[in-house]
Order: structure tokens, then C-alpha cells, then sequence
């Protein structure tokens, strides 16, 4: 996704940091994937208050976000857009 581990320092960046950071081909995924970067701070810190169906939700959330990652088609439309608007686009 090209995104950064580490700034220019060599420090490394944050998840919630990286996620905000995604090339706008992928911006569509930063909160389904922040809410399940929560849901694990969550239970890293109060296991208690994530339930089984959070779990569950996670899961679907990481199966939009994968099958939509790689089925190539946000990619193909990318290239079929700038295709269409290099081609139309009025100077």
C-alpha cells in the first residue's frame, strides 16, 4: 500500500498514524481498518468489554477489506479513470 514504517528520523509511525496515511486508492479502507486497530487496543486493555460478536464483526470487516484489496478492481478502475480523464478531460 505504500505507506511508511518509519519517518525521516527512523522513528517508527504509528498504526493509527500509517492508516490515516494511505494513498488515496486505498483511503476507503483507513476506518474499517481503525475500528478493528481499536477493537485490538481494546482488548489488549480491557478484554472484558470485547465480546464475541466484535470478534465476529472484525472478521467481516478484514474479509471486505481483503477481497476488495485483491480482487484488483479498485486498481482496475483507478487505471480505467485516469485513462477516461486523460483522454476527456477538457484543458
Amino acid at each position: 500500500m505504500d505507506v511508511a514504517e518509519r519517518n525521516d528520523n527512523g522513528k517508527r509511525i504509528t498504526l493509527h498514524h500509517r492508516l490515516g496515511m494511505l494513498p488515496e486508492l486505498y483511503g476507503s479502507f483507513s476506518r474499517p481498518l481503525m475500528a478493528i486497530k481499536f477493537l485490538g487496543n481494546a482488548g489488549s486493555h480491557t478484554y472484558d468489554e470485547v465480546k464475541v460478536k466484535d470478534i465476529e464483526d472484525a472478521f467481516e470487516i478484514m474479509e471486505y477489506v481483503v477481497n476488495d484489496l485483491f480482487s484488483g478492481r479498485k486498481e482496475s478502475v483507478e487505471v480505467l479513470t485516469k485513462r477516461l480523464s486523460e483522454k476527456f478531460k477538457e484543458n
